[in-house]
């Protein structure tokens, strides 16, 4: 495995993992409709296709440390909201189904 593909791994197991732990640590934080969680996704969902833009634009302001600021100021925060309105979602689905089973 090339260490191009293992820091793409590693960098999406850190962003999952700091939106799993906003979720836990924050439970009444996020939305509390289903449409507001379905917006959330959609958002995030355009979001991810922005991030490619995000991440040029950061580059071309030719700022210190530049690079670092693309990655994980625009990339990895739109991947942990991302899984966070994924986190979100899920959690809605299973409040309205412990309400609907019982």
């Amino acid at each position: 495995m090339s260490p191009m593909t293992t820091f793409l791994i590693l960098f999406a197991l850190g962003a999952a993992a700091v939106a799993f732990w906003t979720a836990v640590r924050f439970p009444n934080f996020g939305p509390s409709r289903l449409e507001t969680a379905v917006c959330c996704m959609a958002a995030a969902t355009v979001g991810l296709g922005l991030i490619p833009i995000g991440i040029s634009t950061v580059l071309s302001l030719e700022i210190p440390y530049g690079q670092l600021v693309a990655v994980f100021g625009v990339g990895f925060s739109g991947f942990v909201f991302l899984f966070l309105s994924g986190a979100w979602f899920v959690r809605l689905i299973q409040n309205s189904l412990q309400g609907f089973m019982g």
